[in-house]
């Protein structure tokens, strides 16, 4: 990239030569579609703010041009940012008619609630008496996710301020985007840096609930205090009543009021908005507004039939009360082409709390329209979830000096993922086929024979079969499936013809059905022509079945599936049952394991055990044996300690083997809880055993976790 700027009343020439960004950006293609290109279109964006570097030429010193000074990189950088950072992102749609709401302002994976508590032992900034006494601060927090900013109040002179402040940050990528923390002491003229923190937001919410002390880097002394909530988005009212009660409590403590809930609302479109009135076309304009917080769309030059693509986001404190309220103006302001008043409750009242339609615009012409998607979503924090409290999460340094995090709450309740128990339920009728190609031919080809054909159904990677039909060119099965599919888009469900063969099955074609057009239809029921092949074609039946969430209608269900049962198909289901497995069991062990490049070997910190469990009545003297397979020899294996009499015992020891990095990939490493009976006897009780893949964990950046032990071998 290249950008020139002459500044002629100085007589002088600059310019960029080079722009370069450097962070972690993600690149998503999506949706698959089933035709070239493939895929529908390319998203592209930075997870976190990325570094600018900027190469200036044809000046040696630019900032002495009067009024260059005030462009700086960090301006430059906001700019990208509000194209290219979380939420913001690029989406380039590769292919023709494709809805891009869902992919240029997709729904956030979740709601981080932010509570600024405090901080302690912050470093003095004000000196006084030249300097020979160390006075106070006066300090403020800047918090930062993706380009979602906020600056908390002032406390003056102190080292051990209090704010108490809350803060509602989107988040939609986990791990990846980072809650960054910057302290400051208010000066007159620039102020002082008093230290920093980070996280990776995928803490929060792996521990729902987060209350922790985080130490201050980049500076002599510090620490501060937050409570990081991590709040579910809801597509129904279930808990909304649950949820505002909550809210009123958490107000009367801290003066503030939570979100109840956030809209997302998806400026699309209009249509034959009225021109001007010197009869030109208007540069149209939005103006989005709930009580007194007003979002603005850009302009849209010389058309009255303007296309915005752009999302905008409320939080709700009360989401029953208000209107959003829509004006559509030219880009002077002066002239309104069209408003629109919706309620919140028309929404909440709405299917998964979402409107996605053209509405007809007031005050505007006749034809007049603009097309909307408006989703709200609840946010819920489940009041049984336990906070995870302590000091801060382990980086690698204080694992191997033999520190310990928090054993991991026994959970009250599951908390599976938004899209647990969404799966749909699809019913497959492969009926009959036509015209298929002959395969089984006589006399070296010169008399023409038949097939003994079957379809083999696929999707999702999970495949079915039907029997085989001897000896036609138009078979008739009669046979029915029943496969779970979720809303991913790209999906199909494919039909591969196959000739039975004593050696090898021959192909006799295939065809394809999408996912989504059985989602949408309910119900498919087509010939489909053979794709690859002369001739043939294949007639299914494809049924999207209805889950409903009460048995009431569980009679007429049974009835119904007797009645259409074909007599070559297994017995239809009548429900689907989804089982979210929260934890197996309750023996556990802390570990961490790295491998850093500068030292060239594996590290593992044997940390510690919880609720071990003997068959004597004594209490253990558990030891830990480790064994770095498949080698099982003096050189691989380690052990720690014995400790005396416990259940849960502290080792907080760390082992090492010399081994080069791309060996190490090879390895597992076999985890032992050894019960060490008596000093004469041989024989060691096995308390438990875990199996540690080491292809699967990024050494690099180290991993410090909780397994489960088991009295078998249990790989993770």
């Amino acid at each position: 990239m290249e950008i020139d700027v002459e500044v002629k009343k100085y007589f002088c020439k600059a310019g960029i030569k080079g722009v370069q960004l450097h962070g972690m950006m993600r690149v998503i293609l999506e949706p698959l579609i089933g035709d070239v290109p493939i895929i529908g279109a390319i998203t592209i964006f930075f997870i976190r703010r990325p570094m600018l570097d900027l190469n200036w030429t044809g000046l040696t010193n630019l900032l002495d041009i009067p009024g260059l000074n005030a462009i700086s990189d960090t301006m430059i950088m906001d700019i990208i940012s509000n194209f290219l950072v979380l939420p913001n992102r690029l989406t380039i749609p590769l292919a023709s008619d494709l809805h891009t709401a869902e992919l240029r302002s997709p729904l956030p994976r979740g709601i981080v609630r932010i509570h600024l508590l405090e901080a302690r032992n912050l470093s003095p900034k004000d000196f006084q008496m030249g300097g020979l006494l160390s006075g106070k601060s006066d300090p403020y927090a800047i918090l930062r996710v993706g380009t979602q900013v906020f600056t908390s109040r002032v406390i003056n002179e102190n080292l051990n301020p209090v704010w108490k402040e809350m803060y509602e940050v989107i988040v939609h990528e986990v791990p990846g985007q980072e809650l960054e923390v910057e302290l400051f002491d208010k000066d007159p003229d620039k102020d002082d840096f008093l230290g920093r923190m980070k996280l990776d937001l995928g803490e929060v919410k792996k521990a729902q609930i987060l209350d922790k002390w985080f130490q201050l880097a980049n500076t002599k002394s510090g620490k501060l205090h937050l409570r990081l909530e991590w709040l579910k988005l809801l597509p129904n009212t279930s808990q909304l009543e649950q949820v505002m009660k909550m809210n009123k409590e958490i107000t009367m403590k801290t003066s503030q009021e939570p979100s109840a809930a956030i809209l997302i609302i998806y400026l699309d479109r209009a249509d034959e908005l009225p021109l001007k009135k010197s009869g030109y076309q208007p540069n149209p304009m939005v103006q989005l507004s709930i009580q007194d917080l007003t979002h603005e769309s850009k302009t849209v030059y010389s058309t009255n039939s303007p296309v915005w693509e752009e999302p905008f986001r409320f939080f709700l404190r009360n989401p029953s009360l208000y209107d959003v309220d829509i004006q559509v103006k030219d880009d002077d302001r002066q002239q309104n082409l069209g408003s629109l008043s919706i309620p919140l409750a028309r929404i909440l009242s709405g299917d998964q709390l979402t409107l996605d339609q053209w509405f007809q615009l007031e005050n505007s012409g006749q034809r007049s329209r603009i097309y909307l998607k408006l989703v709200m979503r609840i946010l819920y924090l489940d009041p049984t979830i336990c906070a995870v409290t302590g000091s801060e999460t382990l980086d690698l340094e204080t694992a191997t000096c033999g520190s310990s995090v928090d054993m991991p709450p026994r959970p009250n309740k599951t908390s599976p993922s938004e899209d647990f128990g969404t799966e749909n339920v699809i019913r497959v009728f492969v009926l009959e086929a036509e015209n298929l190609i002959a395969k089984d031919n006589f006399m070296g080809g010169m008399i023409r024979g038949k097939s003994d054909p079957y379809v083999v159904v696929r999707s999702g990677g999970k495949s079915v079969q039907t029997r085989v039909i001897k000896e036609t060119l138009n078979p008739r099965w009669d046979q029915t499936f029943e496969i779970i599919v979720t809303d991913v888009p790209g999906q199909d469900i494919e039909f591969l013809l196959f000739d039975k063969d004593i050696d090898k099955d021959d192909s006799l074609g295939s065809c394809k059905v999408a996912v989504k057009k059985v989602l949408k239809q309910k119900t498919v029921d087509e010939w489909l022509p053979l794709e690859v092949v002369k001739s043939g074609r294949l007639h299914v039946k494809v049924e999207c079945l209805s889950l409903l969430p009460e048995p009431s209608q569980l009679d007429q269900v049974l009835m119904v599936n007797n009645l259409s049962q074909s007599a070559h198909s297994e017995e239809f289901s009548t429900a689907l049952l989804c089982v979210y497995l929260e934890r197996a069991s309750e023996l556990l062990i802390q570990v961490t394991v790295y491998y850093p490049a500068k030292e060239g070997k594996l590290l593992a910190v044997m940390h510690s055990c919880r609720n071990l469990s003997v068959n004597s009545k004594e209490l253990p003297d558990p030891y830990l044996s480790v064994v770095l397979l498949p080698d099982k020899n003096r050189a691989t294996k380690r052990k720690t300690s014995v400790k005396k009499r416990t259940i849960n015992p502290e080792f907080n020891e760390k082992l090492e083997w010399e081994i080069p990095l791309e060996e190490v990939a090879k390895r597992k490493l076999e985890i032992s809880v050894k019960n060490s009976v008596s000093f004469m006897s041989r024989d060691k009780e096995l308390l438990g055993k875990v199996i540690i893949d080491l292809s699967q964990v990024d050494l690099s950046k180290g991993l410090n976790q909780w397994y489960d032990l088991k009295g078998e071998k249990t790989s993770v």
